[in-house]
């Protein structure tokens, strides 16, 4: 068989296809999705949305990096631990300490997926801050969340877990 530019460009056409398709095979549909928005866990909507801050993988090579920071009081890592660290510039210590931001985990990697857990910053919030991620609606999943200033930005580190798995940080 002679190999034509016809035969070429179809040869070519199909390894693409075949390559979209092996990655959508191999995408996560048991990530969550974790975002910054403007508002109350309440009045959580897609269009609130200020920062998707990642998709929270399963943890399963018992990397502690990312739960070390969100565990400052010693709580031992949980088994079924989904957890991601973004960096942005997009928000800053100075917008956070202005008020009005929470932190959303939906069930999906997408902003109108249910939402599973939220938690709302303070007023007046100091980095480096680490904070509980409360049940939404039932869903059995809880989280923590840790933000610390770097560079012109903060990095987010999110977590989310069985509700009862991890207890609540100790109030101040």
């Amino acid at each position: 068989m002679r190999l034509t530019p016809k035969r070429l460009a179809s040869a070519t056409s199909l390894a693409a296809a075949l390559c979209i398709l092996g990655a959508a095979a191999h995408a996560d549909d048991d990530d969550y999705g974790a975002y910054m928005f403007k508002g109350t866990c309440d009045a959580y909507a897609a269009n609130t949305v200020v920062k998707d801050v990642g998709d929270l993988e399963l943890e399963d090579d018992g990397d502690t990096e990312e739960w070390s920071r969100v565990a400052p009081d010693g709580a031992a890592m949980p088994d079924d631990l989904r957890a991601e660290d973004e960096s942005t510039s997009r928000i800053t210590a100075d917008d956070l300490a202005a008020g009005g931001f929470a932190l959303a985990v939906t069930r999906q990697d997408e902003p109108d997926a249910p939402l599973v857990a939220c938690g709302e910053f303070p007023q007046g919030i100091t980095l480096p801050y680490v904070g509980d991620l409360a049940e939404v609606d039932g869903s059995g999943v809880a989280g923590r969340v840790a933000i610390e200033e770097r560079g012109n930005g903060v990095r987010i580190t999110t977590t989310a877990f069985a509700k009862d798995a991890v207890p609540p940080l100790p109030q101040e």
